[in-house]
Formats: structure tokens, C-alpha cells, sequence
């Protein structure tokens, strides 16, 4: 059986014979170069073979336009040089970017070759961050960005409509290149962060408009709510196939309490990288079997990859597809 074919089973809601899983890692020394970081994609892919790819780029593409800079380094995450958000009135800069845009550009055509590399054996899907996830990258700082939300609303309320005007064309544009689907993260949907109210006006509000505007209901769209203590719970009429999360922090929402509740979506987790490095992997073996769900679930971390991998974990996985 084809993976796109796999996948779209699971979506529907029927069994598969084998369990469904994938993974994904950043390519520091190579983010900054389109060439290496194909290979470096293509060859995880090929190495372990996952049941979809999920193109893990540079997470700063979606500031870069809006002028944020930032330093990279080998191996390890990179550091910001500047952004464009250093007073009050600079949120009035945040205006529509167009697709010509280089680092837009760049992705695309990552996205577009890496699509061409697995055709229709296997389903590709791109990151997008939610509107609120990107104006907080933008500020800089996410308490800064709070008391910009608090005091200056008006100047958030343009940014947000312009970055759902850019992502929304940029989403339906890397859709019209092949792939399969999109990858919706956010860091912001913690209940320490945002109040019940402001989680509503902020967060579900302008999630739900970009949504409604790039209208890809038909596409795998995954909803990955990052963190700890997370508003999961009122994100679950988001129209996506898949929910991820960390299902292992004990202050989240349990795999089985979403799965019985979101009775339509797709679970996808299960395991996390602290389990995945400390424990052997008989053990961490016996955890998959012991958390494993018949349908509408996909093995996978709570997040992406951190360094050490447990490689022999990965293959022994990836044998089980």
C-alpha cells in the first residue's frame, strides 16, 4: 500500500495493518542552503522511510521578509540578530509580503522538489505557523508582544490581517506546487500565557479566519499545539485532520482523552524525546505497545527531534511500518 494511501485511511477512520509513524529533525549547518537541506531531507526520508514527510525548514522563513535576521551555527539553533520591532509604531511595517518575496520563493521551491522526489507515494506537508505564533516571533519577545496586545490592539489587529493575507497565498500557493498538506503550529496557546478571553480574541479568532481563507479542508491539515498546560481542549472544532501535541506532560490532555473526545480527527504522538533518549529501547518499545490506538493514530514525538537521536530506536520503528 502506498503511505498516501495509509494515511488517508487513517483519516477516515479505518484500520491499517501496520502502525503509522513519522519523525522529523532540523538540519542546522544546513538550513541556510536550499541544496543541502534537500539532501538532508530527502536522505532522512529514504533512511527511515515515515509515513509522511514533514518538510522541516528554517522556522525564521516566516519573519525573514519583515526583517528579522538571524545567525546560524553547526549544529546547534540560531541566533537573532535583529527584528524589525523595536518601538511601537514600527507594527505599522508589518504590511503584506508578497510571494516574489526571496525567502518565499526559497520555500516553495524546496517544498516543490521535495514533493517531485516522493510523487504520490508519499504525502509531503509544509509548516506554517498560526497568525499569532508568527506577530510573537516578529516582536521578538512574547511577554513584549503580550503588552503590545494589551495596550496597542489596533496595531496587532493590522499585523495579524496582513500576515493571514501573506500565509494564506503562500499557503494555497505551496498547495498548487503538490503538496499534500500543512503543518499549524503555535507556541502561544499555553493558559499562562493568554487569558481565557484573550485566547479567544487573539488565538482562535484569527486561527479560525485564516482557515476560512485558505480553505483547505480537503488537504491534511495538522494542528500542533506546542507546550505545557496547553488550551488543546478549545482548539478541538478546529476544521483539521490530525491533532499533535506532548500527550506525555502530564499538564496536557492524556492521547486517550483527545482521542475519545475529537472522535473525527486524528491523534498523532505518543512518545516524547526524553523517553526516546533515556530509556532503552525495549523499553521504550513495550510504552508504544502499551499507548497504542487501532485507528485514527500516528506514532510520533512530541515535537521535533532533539539531539541525541536514539538512531537504532528510529530504525527499529521504521521497520514496524
Amino acid at each position: 500500500m502506498k503511505k498516501i494511501d495509509k494515511i488517508s485511511r487513517i483519516i477516515k477512520g479505518e484500520e491499517v495493518n501496520t502502525i503509522a509513524s513519522t519523525f522529523w529533525r532540523h538540519f542546522y549547518n544546513f538550513e541556510n542552503d536550499v541544496k543541502l537541506l534537500l539532501d538532508a531531507l530527502i536522505s532522512f526520508q529514504k533512511k527511515y522511510k515515515w509515513d509522511f514527510v514533514k518538510i522541516n525548514t528554517r522556522a525564521s522563513y516566516h519573519i525573514e521578509g519583515w526583517g528579522c535576521f538571524y545567525d546560524y551555527f553547526k549544529n546547534s539553533k540560531p541566533k537573532r540578530l535583529t527584528y524589525p520591532i523595536k518601538k511601537v509604531s514600527d507594527w505599522k511595517k508589518i504590511n503584506p509580503l508578497k510571494l516574489s518575496e526571496p525567502v518565499l520563493q526559497e520555500h516553495l521551491k524546496l517544498a516543490e522538489i521535495i514533493k517531485g522526489e516522493f510523487k504520490d507515494e508519499v504525502p509531503v506537508i509544509f509548516t506554517i505557523f498560526l497568525p499569532i505564533e508568527i506577530a510573537a516571533r516578529i516582536c521578538g519577545n512574547r511577554f513584549l508582544f503580550k503588552q503590545y496586545l494589551n495596550d496597542y490592539p489596533e496595531y496587532i489587529e493590522r499585523a495579524l490581517e496582513n500576515i493571514i493575507v501573506t500565509f494564506s497565498q503562500f499557503a494555497k500557493e505551496i498547495i498548487k506546487r503538490g503538496i499534500d498538506g500543512i503543518f499549524l503550529a503555535t507556541k502561544c496557546a499555553e493558559q499562562n500565557y493568554l487569558s481565557e478571553e484573550e485566547f479567544r480574541k487573539w488565538h482562535i479568532n484569527y486561527d479560525k479566519k485564516f482557515l476560512d481563507v485558505i480553505d483547505l479542508k480537503d488537504k491534511i491539515l495538522i494542528l500542533h499545539v506546542c507546550g505545557k498546560e496547553i488550551r488543546l481542549n478549545e482548539m478541538l472544532d478546529y476544521e483539521v485532520k490530525i491533532l499533535h501535541w506532548d500527550s506525555t506532560d502530564s499538564s496536557n490532555p492524556a492521547l486517550e482523552e483527545i482521542y475519545n473526545k475529537a472522535i473525527s480527527k486524528v491523534i498523532m504522538g505518543g512518545i516524547s524525546n526524553k523517553q526516546m533518549q533515556e530509556l532503552s529501547v525495549k523499553a521504550n518499545l513495550i510504552n508504544i505497545e502499551n499507548i497504542m490506538l487501532k485507528k485514527r493514530w500516528i506514532l510520533s514525538a512530541e515535537c521535533v527531534l532533539e539531539p541525541p537521536f536514539n538512531e537504532e530506536l528510529l530504525t527499529v520503528i521504521s521497520g514496524m511500518l
